[in-house]
Parts: structure tokens; C-alpha cells; sequence
């Protein structure tokens, strides 16, 4: 599972990215299609994002600000089985019960 989001604040977030059950794999490529059930190139399910749709949606921050992005990487074991649309408190809660790995963050800062 991916999770991309900012801090807009001490304890506020924006999610910009969710994506899960993704079949083993040694990189994400760009241009996936942003329908929440994708088969190519892999499979995988998205959740809802703060934007309110699925799919990737990248930093874009108010002009003269500087954001930081974190993407966070999870290994899970086994699929959530919950909606594809779901959002992210729903995904946490799910993946409590699976997860087996932290995958580790990177961490990005953008401002335009």
C-alpha cells in the first residue's frame, strides 16, 4: 500500500494519494489510468483522496509556499477487502490488521 500526503499543519493533512493491494512489484510506473480498479500495467485499488477521486493528484501548493510531501510505502498480508472508493481513515483501519511492514517515507518539498 502507497499513501501520499502533505502537512498542511501540526496534525493536519491533506491526502493526495491512496493505493493498495498492489501486486508484488519492484517499482510503480507513471501514467497509471485513475479508475479506482486498475489491471494495467498491474492491479491495484484506490481509495478516495482528499480531492475526492481516485488517482494520483501531485503537489500543487498556493503560489510562494513551500509544502512537504511524504510518501509512505506498507507491506500488507493479504488483500483489505473493503470498497475501492474508500477513504483513508477506513484504510487505516483496515490495514491494522494486515500490515507487516512499514516500507519506510520519502520525503519531498515543492513550492511554485
Amino acid at each position: 500500500m502507497v499513501i501520499v500526503d502533505d502537512w498542511t499543519g501540526p496534525s493536519e493533512r491533506f491526502t493526495h494519494w491512496l493505493i493498495r493491494d498492489i501486486e508484488s512489484r519492484p517499482s510503480i510506473p507513471e501514467n497509471i489510468p485513475r479508475a479506482a480498479m486498475i489491471s494495467e500495467p498491474f492491479a491495484a485499488v484506490r481509495g478516495t483522496n482528499n480531492f475526492g477521486s481516485t488517482g494520483y493528484r501531485g503537489p500543487c501548493p498556493p503560489s510562494g509556499e513551500i509544502y512537504t510531501y511524504c510518501f509512505n510505502v506498507y507491506g500488507l498480508d493479504a488483500k483489505l477487502g473493503i470498497p475501492p472508493v474508500s477513504k483513508r481513515d477506513v484504510l487505516e483501519e483496515a490495514m491494522k490488521r494486515n500490515m507487516v511492514q512499514y516500507g519506510g517515507q520519502a520525503i519531498a518539498t515543492y513550492n511554485r
